[in-house]
């Protein structure tokens, strides 16, 4: 059992130290008085140099620096080379409630975040800094793992290229096709009107991955029509008969649609609708476009009975936004509070890598290999994104699969 002295037991601190030792397998307890193995105070008897973070309550700007614990990037708070606060800002994403500078979609992006700024984006910090005090306090009597379970994910934003499209929606694809004079979409679109595979129909591939793979899930967009929000409608029984085959063999999510930011009645209106269909609760989600906003998405979650999210990280750039690879309860700095959320923290996603950091396949996998590397420093769950349009080799995503079955090997 390690000993903590703390000046006072905050909501910060005990959620800190919760991360730190317990998702190492770690029991731990706090003293204000007495003997400890670790001093979190700022007195003479502190382990390290401690900032005020931990100790204080609101939302206010600090000055980062770079800094380092044993050997270890850090950030230098307010003058502070404080580890334990270095974890706690970066879980808790304190960043995102103070810039409120975004993308065309509303979203936080990875320019903006202090680990890419100081080019950590791509390591495991928190983990690192977690192992790095574990090991400060008892250097020989613990043993960690760092082995890997990779989690593939797939997002079903667009069940179909081609069938199922009905009324005005297929009318104008039509229309535009021919006026564009694409060959190629009006010969497909023949073909598979003819009884041909369509494009986007991998959903035997998935259904391998599912089979191998246990932990697999699959979020599933049920939103309405919109600019970003194109699925097919759940109501086509076709649909609904897929939703239920992948169900069988793995867990689906719900993939609130782009047009509900925020909006806890549309998230509870998917999430019902898809309820409705596989018969059974959902409480797994990810954001369509990785759209949302912290707090207001993450308690439109809460709100609507989802207990794990698995949005955490970038679509513009691969790594790790929250600085972990290990599930973590999202704590509301607004309201000072640990949550019942889960998030899962995602590694890269397939867009990210062939369309925004436009590497080749070759180059995707050497990147891949590094990201299951640094994964490893610490062990953890390596979270990737694929979707179902994404590994039927169609299009600029041809020969795109190889990357994907390259990671799943990387587990074996």
């Amino acid at each position: 059992m390690i000993k903590v002295a703390v000046e006072e037991i905050t909501e910060r601190i005990r959620y800190t130290f919760d991360f730190i030792f317990l998702s190492n397998g770690i029991s731990y307890r706090f003293v204000l008085n007495g003997d400890a193995d670790l001093y979190y105070t700022r007195s003479d008897k502190a382990s390290f140099d401690v900032a005020d973070l931990l100790y204080e309550s609101g939302i206010q700007k600090y000055q980062l620096n770079r800094g380092t614990f044993s050997e270890e990037f850090c950030f230098e708070i307010n003058g502070k080379q404080d580890p334990v606060a270095t974890v706690f800002y970066i879980l808790s994403r304190f960043e995102e409630y103070l810039i409120s500078d975004k993308d065309e979609h509303g979203r936080f992006e990875f320019k903006n975040s202090y680990q890419y700024k100081f080019g950590v984006l791509e390591k495991t910090v928190v983990d690192r800094l977690a192992r790095a005090i574990v090991l400060s306090v008892a250097p020989t009597t613990h043993q960690f793992d760092s082995s890997v379970t990779v989690t593939p994910t797939f997002d079903i934003d667009n069940v179909f290229a081609y069938r199922l499209k009905k009324g005005a929606r297929k009318i104008g694809s039509q229309l535009r096709d021919i006026l564009k004079r694409d060959k190629k979409r009006i010969e497909e679109r023949l073909s598979v009107k003819k009884g041909e595979r369509d494009p986007y129909d991998t959903y035997d591939k998935i259904k391998e991955v599912a089979h191998q793979f246990p932990n697999t899930r699959v979020f599933w967009l049920c939103g309405g029509s919109s600019t970003y929000d194109r699925n097919v409608s759940l109501y086509e029984q076709e649909h609904s008969d897929l939703i239920l085959g992948i169900n069988r063999l793995t867990t689906i999510g719900i993939h609130p649609s782009y047009s509900s930011l925020n909006n806890t009645s549309r998230i509870l209106g998917e999430k019902m609708l898809l309820e409705k269909v596989i018969n059974n609760s959902v409480v797994h989600s990810r954001f369509h476009f990785l759209r949302f906003s912290i707090p207001e998405s993450y308690r439109a979650l809460i709100a609507a009975g989802i207990i794990n999210d698995y949005s955490m990280g970038y679509a513009g750039h691969c790594g790790f936004r929250a600085g972990t690879t290990k599930p973590f309860l999202w704590f509301d700095l607004h309201k000072e509070q640990i949550t019942k959320l889960t998030v899962h923290p995602f590694t890269y996603m397939d867009g990210t890598l062939n369309e925004y950091m436009r590497l080749s396949i070759e180059e995707a996998k050497v990147k891949v290999n590094e990201l299951h590397n640094e994964v490893a420093v610490c062990g953890g769950n390596m979270i990737v994104i694929w979707h179902n349009e994404t590994i039927g080799d169609y299009n600029h995503w041809k020969g795109w699969a190889e990357v994907l079955n390259y990671n799943l090997q990387l587990d074996e």
